[in-house]
C-alpha cells in the first residue's frame, strides 16, 4: 500500500492532452525597451557604465537613450537621445544578438532614431 491514495482513474500531467494553441493571445507586446550596459571596463577610455535604451516599437528600435552610472552608486543619470552613430559598435553588436539579428541595422530604423534625437534637442 501507498503512502498516499491515489484513484486508479487519476490522470497524471505527463498522460494529459496538450493544450490547443487556438485560443487568443494573452498579451500583445507592441512596445518594449532593450537595455544594454557598455561597462567602463570594457571601453577604451575606462570611464563609468554608459547604459543605452533601445525603444523598440512593432520589433524595429525607434530610438536611443543613454545614461552613465553615477560614481560609487547603483544609478544612472540620463545624458539624452543618442542617434545610432554614436553608439559603440560593441553595443550594436549586442543590440543584434539580443533581437535574434544578423546586424544591427536590421532592427534599427536609423532615420526614426535620428528623429527621435532631434525631438529631444528641442
Amino acid at each position: 500500500m501507498t503512502k498516499y491514495e491515489i484513484s486508479d482513474d487519476h490522470v497524471w500531467a505527463d498522460e494529459r492532452e496538450p493544450e490547443t494553441e487556438d485560443r487568443p493571445p494573452v498579451a500583445e507586446v507592441e512596445s518594449h525597451a532593450v537595455e544594454i550596459l557598455h561597462r567602463g571596463h570594457d571601453r577604451p577610455d575606462g570611464e563609468r557604465d554608459i547604459r543605452y535604451r533601445y525603444v523598440v516599437e512593432n520589433g524595429e528600435a525607434i530610438g536611443i537613450l543613454r545614461s552613465h552610472r553615477l560614481a560609487e552608486s547603483n544609478q544612472f543619470d540620463p545624458m539624452g537621445a543618442a542617434t545610432p552613430q554614436e553608439v559603440p559598435t560593441v553595443v550594436k553588436d549586442m543590440l543584434a544578438h539580443e533581437m535574434r539579428a544578423d546586424h544591427w541595422t536590421e532592427v534599427v530604423d536609423v532615420e526614426r532614431a535620428k528623429r527621435f534625437t532631434e525631438a529631444g534637442d528641442q
